[in-house]
């Protein structure tokens, strides 16, 4: 079975470690739309259209099921009806005690019915434009964000934080320190799906899409290096 993941960067590799972990026979394509980065400011409408043609060119790649391995492209692509020639999936946050939780995520996936939904029943939502092509600036060297983090959560008191995009996975240690709660990735329920699909018949073969410059080299490092 052959999976794709998109995102505009790094940050679907958090969940691409998971899926090599769980499926490890599986064949992947990881489509990143590095030319569009970051998806999180972009006007929906853009995003849709976008969204669909990669979706469109994934099939012709002979991609069995396609993952939104990025909240906004999930929030923008998973409300609605939309005319998909296979099946997707995406990640979403995940939320079962909205009091004490904080939503940690983009402004678009803030926008989302969902995020909207548990907000009402008392969740906090932190959603910053910038902070996904901060972990790509920084990836290297995540200890640089510390602080600005501690000035942006530690105003929270939290019991969760729900990581509702998928480059925040990088900093799910500072995080879990600056706030002293316990963080979720929200990962499970798209690994429970796929586990629906038999996906571990291939090869175990993955393939790279970048929209922009070819980073295989520097995607493989972050993937082999990174623990989540």
């Amino acid at each position: 079975m052959k999976i794709a993941l998109i995102d505009s960067g790094i940050g679907g590799l958090t969940l691409l470690k998971r899926l090599l972990k769980s499926f490890p026979k599986a064949d992947y394509i990881y489509f990143a739309d590095t030319y569009a980065h970051p998806y999180g400011s972009k006007d929906a409408d853009f995003l849709r259209f976008r969204l669909l043609k990669i979706v469109e060119l994934l099939y012709e790649r002979r991609a069995d099921i396609v993952v939104f391995a990025c909240n906004t492209a999930s929030s923008v692509m998973l409300q609605g009806e939309h005319d998909f020639p296979l099946p997707v999936l995406g990640v979403s946050p995940k939320v079962n005690e909205p009091q004490g939780t904080l939503i940690a995520c983009t402004p678009l996936t803030a926008c989302s019915p969902k995020v909207k939904e548990y907000a009402e029943k008392g969740a906090c939502v932190y959603a910053n434009p910038c902070l996904a092509t901060l972990v790509e600036r920084y990836v290297r060297n995540l200890s640089r964000l510390e602080n600005y983090l501690y000035l942006e959560l530690s105003r929270y008191d939290v019991e969760r934080v729900v990581l509702g995009c998928t480059h925040y996975v990088y900093l799910k240690d500072i995080v879990a320190k600056v706030t002293g709660a316990k963080v979720d990735d929200c990962f499970t329920p798209v690994v429970n799906e796929l586990q629906k699909f038999a996906p571990n018949g291939g090869s175990g073969k993955l393939d790279f899409i970048f929209t922009a410059q070819n980073e295989r080299k520097y995607y493989l490092e972050l993937l082999e290096r990174a623990c989540f």
